[in-house]
């Protein structure tokens, strides 16, 4: 970082003359979408940030090299001849990373940045949601010549998103707290413009950090403790904590002993299915089959929250950025 200010431009950038051919992903969530388009034999580097490279199929993970690091360089990319880069992570614009996304559109080479990934450290966030996976699917599609199939692909999954909602109303509303990493004075967790929370409130779920004005962000320990108490732990498995070891150390912080956090009910997702990209409709129909099956006496939250199952849209209200450190 800093880059420039399409750094935080979702969508493309650069001149849509033909089809894209040769892509780099950066991150599961790009790698997942073309999965879904069938267009993964033009995926020409990526890298495994989030283990979407590792879940390819052998004979695919041996066609597709994998990047030096999370956010390569330009150097890095130049010898795969790409034409097209579709990254899960506004850093991979920085000017230790790729550079300015004009500098890449001058040298032909395009840029796609997912909705989510533009909300971070935006100047102004409107919250990302399952439509926005859609929404990106669709144009994706576009830029490589695959419209037809992008609109039978997005199709299918609206299809199964409105089968959650109706599965999904008979659910009761819970609190939910999404345990992403810990650290030894705060932790990562999902705020009001994550993709997390729409698919949590699609099932009955309301994250205790929805009212921060961010997609993930650090919130320090104490500042959880003066919050209402979860219902159930929603746990991202990934990066260099296993999931037992999350919940040791959730279960060892003293500010949040009134949590009660052994007995706390907890969901697993792995982190690319909650983070923007296709994984995320398995991961709705996940979340409904597990909060259908918790016990009715999880605690509910008070009446006055809004009821989930529905195909609720973004409001569109603005919100103040916050500084977001990098995922570990």
């Amino acid at each position: 970082m800093p880059g420039d200010e399409l750094t935080y431009q979702p969508g493309l950038v650069g001149e849509f003359a033909t089809p894209a051919r040769r892509v780099v992903t950066i991150d599961s969530g790009p790698l997942s979408m073309l999965e879904a388009l069938g267009a993964v034999d033009r995926v020409v580097a990526a890298n495994d940030t989030d283990g979407g490279w590792s879940t390819l199929p052998a004979t695919t993970r041996a066609r597709i090299p994998l990047l030096p690091r999370r956010f390569p360089t330009l150097a890095d990319i130049l010898s795969h001849a790409p034409d097209l880069v579709v990254a899960g992570d506004n850093e991979a614009f920085g000017d230790d990373a790729l550079g300015t996304r004009a500098a890449l559109a001058r040298r032909g080479i395009r840029s796609f940045l997912l909705t989510e990934a533009a909300l971070e450290d935006a100047p102004v966030i409107t919250p990302a949601t399952i439509h926005s996976t859609i929404d990106d699917t669709v144009v994706l599609g576009h830029v490589l010549g695959l419209a037809d199939r992008a609109d039978t692909v997005t199709a299918r999954w609206r299809t199964r998103i409105d089968a959650v909602a109706a599965r999904a109303r008979r659910n009761p509303p819970r609190r939910v707290f999404v345990l992403d990493m810990p650290r030894n004075d705060d932790v990562l967790t999902a705020g009001g413009a994550a993709v997390v929370t729409d698919l949590l409130r699609r099932v009955g779920g309301e994250p205790v950090t929805a009212d921060r004005p961010f997609t993930y962000g650090w919130v320090p320990w104490h500042q959880l403790a003066t919050g209402a108490r979860p219902h159930v732990l929603l746990v991202s498995d990934y990066g260099p904590l296993d999931v037992a070891d999350k919940l040791d150390r959730l279960r060892a912080r003293p500010e949040i002993t009134a949590w009660r956090v052994g007995d706390l009910p907890a969901v697993v997702l792995p982190l690319r299915d909650t983070v923007e990209g296709a994984n995320n409709i398995d991961a709705l129909e996940h979340l409904a089959t597990a909060f259908a099956a918790l016990p009715n006496d999880t605690g509910l939250i008070d009446q006055d929250v809004e009821p989930t199952g529905q195909d609720v849209e973004p409001t569109g209200q603005d919100v103040e950025p916050t500084d977001q450190p990098e995922r570990p």
